[in-house]
Parts: structure tokens; sequence; C-alpha cells
């Protein structure tokens, strides 16, 4: 786990949310996923335009529902010991409780999840936001600052469109109650799993 060590140390020196939002951006550069997903397609109605679109993500498990249906209580437990393990693989000594803090939080960010149906629907998940309207959307998740260090072209998000706004809204909510042990857990975990094929 060697390569990671740069990674761990600089999630290790997450101070507030500004330096949590700042580092997941420098990740994700590397590939490493973060709390929401962003990818350019054709505008779905303007097929001379390709945009970005913003999409809910952060869960290790499939779906929102693997998180809160009883018939997936032994994923979710296997899911504690899976993360025990990874971590100990890497080198770092991680409690079952540590584990489940990790849980809680994704439990947390999947109650802002739309649901399959939900999100299979064209129309509902087409919500254009200009810049000013996607930072009002969700202040907490500071786009100015995520697209500074993640080198994204500011100019790209002067439109883009928003799949799931109550998710983005949710999270920010989240994010303004910050604990921070807690989220540094959950980005070192996202860390060890992404890139765990490549080691």
């Amino acid at each position: 786990a060697s390569p990671l060590a740069d990674d761990l140390a600089a999630i290790d020196s997450i101070a507030s949310v500004s330096d949590f939002i700042s580092t997941m951006s420098i990740l994700e550069m590397k590939g490493v996923g973060g709390i929401f997903g962003a990818s350019i397609y054709t505008d779905a109605m303007d097929s001379d335009t390709n945009i970005i679109y913003l999409s809910q993500g952060g869960l290790s498990l499939p779906d929102e529902s693997y998180y809160r249906e009883e018939q997936y209580a032994p994923i979710r437990e296997a899911f504690v010991d899976h993360v025990v393990k990874m971590f100990a693989l890497a080198g770092i000594s991680v409690s079952a409780d540590g584990a489940n803090s990790i849980l809680a939080l994704e439990t947390s960010i999947a109650a802002c999840h739309w649901d399959q149906v939900r999100d299979r629907d064209a129309t509902l998940t087409y919500n254009k936001h200009t810049r000013a309207e996607l930072d009002a959307l969700a202040p907490a998740l500071d786009f100015p600052l995520w697209l500074k260090s993640g080198e994204v072209p500011s100019k790209a998000f002067d439109s883009v469109i928003v799949r799931e706004p109550d998710f983005f809204s949710g999270v920010s909510a989240l994010l303004e109650k910050f604990d921070r042990d807690v989220w540094v857990l959950w980005l070192k975990w996202q860390l060890i799993s992404g890139s765990a094929p490549y080691l």
C-alpha cells in the first residue's frame, strides 16, 4: 500500500470542510470516487451541445436500498467486516466501530439518494442550473473550491444538469454538520477501496 502514503497523509491533514472538499477534488483527478459524479454528455434538450451532468454518489453498496431494506442486513454486516479487513491490508488499524461509522455516514448519504425508479425518469432528472443556482442549491459543497482544486475550467460549470437536486441539497446539509473524523475515515476508505485493484 506504499503508493497510497502521500494521499493518506493529505487526508490526515484535513482540518475543515474546505480542506475536505479540496482534498476530495484532488483525489478525484486521480480516479478516486467522491460524493457526487460529474460527466460530460450531450444535452438531452439540445443535441448540438455537450454539457456536464452532476449525479448522486458517495456509496459503496450498489444503491440506496442496500442501506435501508432488511433483506440487505447481512450485506451491511459483511461490509463492515470487509472495511476492517481492507484497512488492515493497507496497514491501518480500524475497529469495527470505525467501519460502522463509515456505514452510518453512507447510510445518511443514501437517505439523500433518489431510488432507481425515480432516477430513471428522463424528465425528473433534467434540471438545468446556472452556477449561481448550483451554489445556492448546495453551498457546503463549495463548487468554486472544488473546481479550483480539481483544475476544472470554471466556464464548464456556467450551466450544468443536476440529475437529483434533492441529493445535492441533502449532502450539503450533511457537510454543514461536518464531523471531521468520520468524513476523513470515509475518504480514506474511498482511496483504499478504489485503489485496491491496482495495488
